[in-house]
């Protein structure tokens, strides 16, 4: 499930995780990365998912978070965009990795 700003401790205590600040309690990241170009851009992709808030962020079976970051870039100005979105799932590492 994606986790927006309206469920605000949620995204926040997701965001403040993935920033750093509490990954020095528990640091089981996995990193996938993607790139592609296509329709006029150059396109990276990278998923991170991390069990260590799966019980802290209150959902009811909650096993992972996942922050998935999205770099754009437009080949004909150089323009870069950048687009951060993270979720929740009750799927664990064994079913579900980066």
């Amino acid at each position: 499930m994606i986790v927006k700003e309206n469920q605000p401790a949620v995204y926040a205590a997701i965001e403040t995780f993935f920033r750093g600040a509490l990954l020095a309690q528990e640091d089981d990241r996995d990193t996938f990365i993607r790139s592609g170009k296509g329709h006029g851009r150059v396109e990276t992709r990278t998923l991170t998912c991390s069990g260590g808030l799966g019980a802290y962020v209150g959902w009811p079976g909650a096993k992972q978070v996942a922050m998935r970051r999205c770099r754009r870039t437009d080949t004909r100005s150089g323009r870069v965009s950048c687009e951060t979105t993270y979720a929740v799932t009750s799927l664990d590492r064994k079913r579900a990795a980066a």
